[in-house]
């Protein structure tokens, strides 16, 4: 922060000069040095800050959503913590999850007695806060750069809570906001604001490793670094020789952490990717889905486009080492993971690869915006005005090929938290089920679980190709593999109905009730004398259909 006023004194001394020397400029500038008071910065800064964390702080509570798949990453780290390992099931060493140290984050939440879905959507929220204030920081060092005042231009900010499902998601379990934060911090404190403590330098070097602990593949932003630092080494006016030698030096820390985590997964799981990379079909290449996910974003995000202006108007006006550094890094890094985006046909989930990217995206606009205040202020509020317009535009789903809204997502991971202990209370300890909400319903249970969508099944991920591709879960166990894995109730997605107006099928049926005439149906997949004995001596629990009593 101290620096942060040293800045503020000297651009409030070389305003008074351009002022005195050319009094022409003062329409374009804020009328009185007064506003340019360190301290009085300071107070406006807080305010305007804790307003903005404020107003994000209650987008999310107003939409907040939870998803299943978090559930997943829970059961792994329960799994760790009752001395079974990272797995799924005991005794099967399965991959399904794809965020290796936000399930250790919830290993560490278990082991103190923290819930870990409570711990992991706090910590969520916590890093998209965090998020809103470096964004909104860098933005008000930019305005006293430009000699602008920040009520001016504030609305820009709202571009990072108003846009649909943003701040919602971000305690949704899932890893977005904190893998948006780790992206965002990696290249603002490398080269825009770098630490000047030893601690702080040591934990800058340290974020690369922990976003690709976090997810594999931000191994692309780390690729970005390396390049963004050349470039910034070389802005210095040092030799390419010594650029590469000051590069390789920052980047071998995470090299070496990254191929041991890489080496561990081999010899552990026996493969590199998780086995949800396969079961997703992530493995092939799906352009068009890909494409179109793009699309349906930025039909749904308007505001993207306004800003890709002020990131071009940036460019142009790159001056700085640092600046030109950032510029770099964000902009090699948000390429990249489009790239990946598209060859996987993005994810079923609404939008949460992209968002991910949102935040840097943002900052890389701010430069522009504020090279474009120093010149007019009115085209300056135009275009912060058509990005908070557009923000606050209409969802657009894309549904050819399947995503879900967050509303959807939300719904079945709040059945599958009741269903769970439901399922725990009712059923024998050894009864196998099947579903394909894999999460919530397995982590609340305990029983054991067949994932009918293969993501933490590695015999389904080795299915054959589907004709058609869907988006997120492609591949389908086959009652051949169901019956080999000892399932005798399959669930898919739970269907709930009155249990005075069955939704009865043509095949043996179990319903289990839920209370308030509501009742879980289940398909009795293999029949087993003793277990369908117990159905049958607890009818104050189980209504059977196409199932037969002994009579005694």
């Amino acid at each position: 922060m101290r620096e942060y006023l040293n800045d503020i004194s000297e651009a409030n001394r070389r305003l008074g000069m351009r002022l005195r020397a050319d009094p022409k400029t003062r329409w374009a500038m804020i009328p009185g040095d007064w506003r340019f008071h360190p301290y009085l910065f300071l107070a406006l800064a807080t305010l305007i800050v804790a307003a903005l964390l404020a107003i994000g702080a209650f987008a999310w509570w107003a939409n907040r959503v939870v998803f299943d798949d978090a559930y997943i990453s829970y059961r792994y780290a329960e799994n760790l913590i009752k001395g079974n390992g990272l797995v799924y099931n005991p005794g099967e060493r399965v991959e399904g999850y794809t965020n290796f140290l936000w399930v250790l984050i919830g290993a560490a939440a278990l082991a103190i007695g923290w819930d870990a879905s409570e711990a992991t959507q706090y910590l969520g929220v916590a890093a998209y806060l965090v998020t809103l204030a470096i964004t909104s920081i860098f933005f008000l060092i930019k305005v006293v750069e430009r000699r602008v005042t920040p009520l001016l231009l504030l609305p820009f900010l709202l571009t990072l809570v108003l846009p649909g499902g943003y701040a919602a998601s971000s305690g949704s379990g899932l890893e977005t906001s904190f893998v948006a934060l780790l992206l965002l911090a990696m290249g603002y404190f490398r080269y825009i604001h770098q630490p000047s403590s030893r601690f702080g330098r040591s934990a800058m070097l340290l974020l690369p490793s922990v976003a690709c602990l976090t997810r594999v593949e931000s191994v692309l932003a780390v690729f970005a670094r390396a390049v963004a630092t050349v470039v910034y080494e070389r802005r210095l006016r040092r030799s390419f020789r010594s650029a590469l030698s000051r590069t390789a030096l920052e980047v071998a820390p995470t090299v070496f952490v990254v191929l041991g985590y890489l080496g561990w997964k081999l010899s552990y799981y026996g493969d590199i990717l998780p086995n949800s990379y396969y079961a997703k079909g992530a493995d092939q290449f799906n352009f068009a889905a890909g494409f179109l996910y793009l699309k349906a974003f930025c039909q749904s995000n308007p505001q993207v486009f306004p800003l890709f202006v002020l990131i071009a108007i940036g460019w142009i006006s790159l001056k700085s080492a640092r600046t030109a550094a950032f510029y770099t890094y964000g902009s090699i890094t948000i390429v990249l993971y489009l790239s990946y985006i598209v060859k996987v046909g993005g994810d079923f989930m609404q939008y949460r690869f992209v968002w991910q990217l949102y935040p840097l995206y943002v900052v890389l606009s701010i430069v522009g915006l504020a090279s474009v205040t120093r010149n007019t202020v009115a085209v300056a509020l135009l275009l912060s005005a058509t990005v908070v317009m557009g923000s606050v535009h209409d969802v657009v789903l894309e549904k050819r090929y399947g995503m879900q809204s967050l509303e959807e997502m939300n719904r079945y991971a709040t059945e599958g938290r009741e269903i769970g202990p439901l399922l725990s209370k009712l059923l024998p300890e050894k009864t196998v089920i099947a579903t394909t909400l894999a999460g919530t319903m397995a982590y609340r249970s305990r029983l054991k679980i067949i994932d009918q969508w293969g993501l933490n099944d590695s015999y389904v991920r080795h299915y054959p190709r589907p004709h058609n591709y869907f988006r997120g879960h492609r591949k389908y166990a086959t009652d051949e593999h169901l019956k080999k894995r000892g399932v005798s109730l399959c669930f898919a997605h739970p269907v709930v109905c009155k249990c005075s107006a069955l939704c009865k099928q043509n095949l043996p049926n179990v319903f289990i009730r839920m209370g308030d005439n509501r009742c879980l149906r289940s398909w009795y997949f293999q029949q087993k004398d003793q277990l369908t004995e117990y159905f049958c001596e607890h009818p104050q629990w189980f209504i059977l259909h196409n199932v037969e009593c002994k009579r005694r």
